[in-house]
């Protein structure tokens, strides 16, 4: 009897051991399946992740191309191609929206930084249970001098019967007042144009310098008179670049020291600062007067005429120079024109301009560098004196380079 009550026992323990090993095992498999499926759900988590965040990114390397190409591009307005954007991918032939992108106008931080934002989303913006990533990357601003000849006209320089040569207005380099010995064989004239008659010099013209057009224009085509070119006829390894110019976000409204008005139609002085304007028309006996460093911008026409725009020693008594006064024309500056005793000591910079000399600056006399879409010598007498100071010039921004990534 005692046998058979200690054989039941065994075989209750037995089967509670069982029961437990049943209890064990499948709390085990419950484990892994749980573990597997969160395992899933975050390999797709992590993959969706990696998805915004590459479409973030390709909203910022779309938007830095596109700054490149147009340096005043800023995502304003109604930015189509840059709004909820999407992008897709073919798998087995099939296309397949995997998410899409938004980039924000660009935000100017000052100095030479910029902020670039861009936002991924999966599915979609608008979509259910979307999943989203921002990027945002500083980036800084690439500049280059539109000053590196006396005068640069993209289509062509039509000298007539003006002149050129050079001067070295940089004091820490040994320059000075132009004239003496510091008068030199660098007054360059350039031009992107590959049509050898883009360049004239006629009746008593005379470059002194370099004549310079596009790459692989054919040089034996040009007829020049070279006795009236002090240096070479060249043809320029590359194109120039020439990119517009957009009024900065700390830009002054000349209004603000004009009595209310935004353009320059009489004598005026203007203290050290950047600036913009309308238009600037100066006849009969205006003129105005520059402080120290000025940086104008101007929207409009510029008509320099009168007495001109004269650089004035800055409060140390340091004598003026033309990269004091640099006068920028935007996208919507078409003509510019300098006449008469329109005196004038600048860099001029108006890639859609037609600059027009006509006998102008005192006694026909300017200092300084002009670019434009044309620069024309029409008036008798009329000398460029280029300052080859203004070769280390901050002119134009040319490109964005990326400095900081961040991603929340």
């Amino acid at each position: 009897m005692t046998d058979i009550n200690h054989n039941r026992k065994r075989r209750g323990f037995a089967m509670i051991a069982a029961l437990a090993f049943m209890v064990i095992v499948l709390a085990l498999g419950v484990a892994m399946t749980t573990m597997a499926t969160s395992e899933q759900k975050s390999t797709r988590a992590g993959g969706q992740t990696l998805i915004v965040r590459n479409l973030a990114e390709a909203g910022i390397e779309r938007a830095l191309n596109q700054m490149n190409t147009n340096p005043v591009w800023r995502c304003t307005g109604s930015p189509v191609d840059f709004t909820d954007k999407p992008l897709v991918e073919t798998v087995g032939g099939a296309t397949t929206t995997i998410g899409t992108y938004t980039v924000d106008p660009i935000i100017e931080l000052g100095g030479d930084y910029l902020q670039v934002t861009a936002h991924g989303y999966s599915p979609a913006a608008n979509g259910r249970g979307k999943l989203a990533k921002q990027v945002r990357v500083i980036a800084y601003k690439r500049w280059g001098t539109p000053f590196s000849a006396a005068a640069f006209g993209r289509n062509g320089v039509p000298l007539a019967n003006g002149e050129t040569d050079s001067y070295n207005s940089d004091p820490a380099t040994g320059g000075g007042t132009y004239g003496g010995t510091n008068v030199g064989t660098k007054g360059d004239i350039r031009t992107d144009s590959t049509n050898p008659s883009a360049i004239t010099i006629l009746n008593n013209g005379h470059c002194g310098g370099n004549v310079i057009y596009g790459p692989s224009t054919n040089l034996n085509s040009v007829t020049l008179d070279r006795s009236r070119i002090s240096g070479s006829v060249l043809s320029a390894p590359a194109t120039a670049t020439m990119p517009d110019v957009a009024i900065p976000g700390d830009a002054i409204p000349i209004s603000r020291i004009n009595g209310g008005r935004n353009a320059i139609t009489g004598s005026l002085a203007i203290p050290a600062g950047t600036y913009y304007c309308d238009s600037i028309s100066l006849t009969g006996n205006s003129i105005v007067t520059t402080s120290g460093r000025v940086y104008l911008y101007v929207t409009g026409s510029m008509f320099i005429g009168g007495n001109g725009i004269v650089n004035n020693n800055d409060m140390t008594g340091r004598l003026a120079r033309p990269c004091d006064l640099i006068l920028y024309g935007t996208p919507t500056c078409t003509s510019v024109s300098i006449s008469g005793n329109g005196a004038l000591s600048a860099a001029v910079y108006a890639p859609e301009a037609d600059i027009v000399l006509n006998g102008a600056g005192t006694s026909g006399n300017v200092y300084g560098s002009l670019a434009g879409k044309t620069v024309s010598f029409n008036g008798n007498g009329t000398v460029l004196h280029y300052d080859e100071a203004l070769q280390n010039v901050k002119g134009v921004v040319t490109g964005f380079s990326p400095k900081s990534w961040e991603e929340d």
